[in-house]
């Protein structure tokens, strides 16, 4: 089977995932995978990219048990060819560190959400709004914890970085006053 096939075959589940038939979808994204790592190698950027589109199903669908050694696979291949300092492999670990929070792991997840803000800290600075994203992950691990005074500075920061770049009909800025409110009522502040 060429590399175009698995192109092909991973198109027609990226269809899939936008009609929202996942379980259509991933034997799709499995076997272009396969078929991409065949023809073009472990490194190849449709290879990676279709790991990402496989484990994106996984996530959407609970399955964090299969996500979880795809998105340690992902962290590993951005580290070596972008660097442990990039903002791609930021976002791998933070989307491990996410599939950890759901998994209930959250000695897990933490090392992983402070690094990923550490790194997108350094690379993108602190008005970005990728930034704002690790911020308010973390507060949300925090929030599972049961740890509110440790979320609520995390989510003042990302609210006041989307407020400072992002209109306010936007949906992050909300979302930024939704985790805000969320919390205040997670600890009786009506």
């Amino acid at each position: 089977k060429s590399s175009e096939y698995g192109t092909c075959i991973n198109l027609l589940g990226l269809l899939y995932v936008r009609t929202g038939a996942y379980g259509k979808a991933e034997p799709l994204f499995f076997t272009a995978r396969e078929i991409k790592r065949q023809t073009a190698g472990e490194e190849d950027a449709d290879h990676i990219t279709i790991t990402e589109n496989l484990v994106w199903v996984y996530l959407k669908t609970g399955q964090y048990a299969k996500a979880e050694p795809l998105y340690i696979w992902l962290a590993g291949i951005k580290a070596k060819l972008l660097g442990e300092n990039d903002p791609a492999y930021a976002a791998a670990i933070n989307d491990l560190a996410t599939a950890y929070l759901h998994m209930g792991e959250y000695k897990k997840a933490e090392p992983l959400f402070l690094r990923s803000l550490q790194i997108r800290r350094s690379a993108l600075g602190e008005t970005h709004a990728d930034y704002a994203t690790s911020l308010d992950n973390l507060a949300s691990l925090y929030i599972y914890m049961n740890l509110y005074e440790k979320a609520e500075p995390l989510y003042l920061q990302s609210f006041h970085i989307r407020k400072a770049i992002i209109p306010e009909t936007h949906a992050d800025y909300t979302n930024g006053l939704n985790n805000l409110a969320s919390l205040y009522l997670y600890t009786a502040q009506y």
